[in-house]
């Protein structure tokens, strides 16, 4: 099996009508559902790189960019990404959601989070764009 430090490649990411489970609950979800997501992905010399991402479902919908520097194990690979999303009527159905939602201001203005930290145990911080 290679190494990752000595993967290169480049392609397109596309996925339609799915869900991301997540580590850490996004507004209290642990499941993203989505309509659409789609990103460039470039990997050179093992790091993993998201560049024009967009996604677009019923919780969020926006865009994201980053890296992910790959490690075996792939637990150990760390994270640095961004996102701006704008949250959608779904996460008004949910309690959690809606509170936090409240706390960071006026309804359905964008909000950027930033992942980072290994994926095994990564760290959100978000703030009100």
């Amino acid at each position: 099996m290679r190494l990752p430090s000595s993967l290169n490649g480049r392609g397109i990411l596309q996925a339609t009508d799915g869900s991301v489970e997540t580590k850490l609950p996004l507004a209290g979800l642990r499941i993203i559902p989505f309509q659409s997501v789609s990103a460039s992905v470039v990997i050179q010399k093992g790091v993993l790189f998201f560049n024009d991402g967009n996604i677009q479902g019923p919780a969020i919908s926006g865009s994201f960019s980053g890296e992910v520097k790959l490690d075996k194990p792939v637990s150990r690979s760390l994270l640095n990404i961004t996102a701006h999303l704008t949250p959608m009527p779904m996460l008004n159905e949910n309690d959690f959601a809606r509170e936090w939602l409240i706390s960071l201001g006026d309804e359905g203005q964008p909000i950027t989070i930033h992942l980072g930290g290994p994926l095994e145990s990564p760290s959100i911080r978000w703030e009100k764009d």
